[in-house]
């Protein structure tokens, strides 16, 4: 369960993550964060014991702005083929703001962060097999998919392949190998009715 956040919180870490995403956490400091959010580096530590727990509660807060989002596009979206292509289009858009060499440096110095952000990854597990299982009972997914190994296949997949030196390795853009991704996945299982929506 993500946390719930004051009004003054929820402004801490959303400034901490855009902070973050374009400078980095190798110039982080606790200072500059106060001094963008016109408070002082006190109030800050009002709320977080230390950086690391300040850069780890901002990376929670992106995380939970993620999952509110697909969980407003499943709500909103009643077709489960549409589901997964909004929600993947809505990753692609929410990564492409995202400086890679910016996660990397995050990757690198604090890998007990990293390993929340790929255990939040599995946990969407049950998003995507609750997508899985609508579209295949619709007839837009192949009737011979077995969803419950395929889910946890392609969550695993997407903490395999969404890791900042995979993206630093190829000459394609986060935003990009997202999209591709998804279009993969998708053509790969969906019916001839459920390509009709890709």
């Amino acid at each position: 369960m993500l946390p719930k956040y004051t009004e003054f919180e929820e402004r801490l870490y959303q400034e901490g993550w855009q902070y973050i995403i374009t400078d980095g956490v190798k110039s982080f400091t606790v200072e500059e964060l106060a001094s963008r959010l016109g408070v002082s580096k006190k109030t800050v530590y009002q709320k977080v014991s230390s950086k690391e727990e300040l850069i780890s509660n901002c990376i929670t807060s992106a995380m939970s702005e993620l999952f509110t989002n697909m969980q407003r596009i499943m709500r909103e979206e009643e077709n489960p083929a549409l589901q997964l292509i909004k929600v993947g289009e809505f990753v692609a858009t929410f990564l492409s703001r995202i400086n890679i060499q910016r996660i990397m440096e995050l990757k690198m110095r604090y890998p007990g962060i990293w390993q929340k952000v790929e255990h939040f990854r599995f946990e969407r597990r049950e998003q995507f097999r609750s997508i899985l299982v609508a579209a295949q009972d619709q007839g837009l997914i192949k009737d011979d998919l077995n969803i419950e190994q395929f889910s946890f296949l392609f969550v695993q997949m997407i903490n395999s392949v969404f890791q900042p030196e995979v993206f630093m390795q190829q000459n394609m853009g986060i935003p990009d190998m997202v999209r591709l991704f998804f279009r993969a996945i998708t053509e790969g299982i969906f019916t001839k009715e459920g390509l009709k929506h890709v």
